[in-house]
């Protein structure tokens, strides 16, 4: 079953036109779907935290809560 918010859109809906935006600012390295107190949420990876950034990631989107985790970089791994 689908996982919706109020708006009624998914959250993989939501991600998909959202994830571009965050990863535009600065810092940011990855977007996922996670979960939070038993519901869906958008998981905002940085590779360090600073004010600026929580300042810059809205703590929800179309309903869905933002949660900001700091990472480090991501990098690929060899085959």
């Amino acid at each position: 079953m689908p996982r919706r918010a109020k708006s009624m859109a998914t959250i993989e809906d939501v991600m998909k036109r959202h994830e571009a935006r965050l990863m535009d600012i600065r810092n940011v390295v990855g977007v996922a779907i996670g979960e939070k107190n038993r519901k869906p949420c958008l998981v905002v990876y940085v590779a360090k935290m600073s004010p600026e950034l929580v300042e810059a990631i809205p703590k929800q989107i179309e309903g869905f809560t933002v949660c900001t985790e700091e990472s480090g970089e991501f990098a690929a791994l060899g085959p």
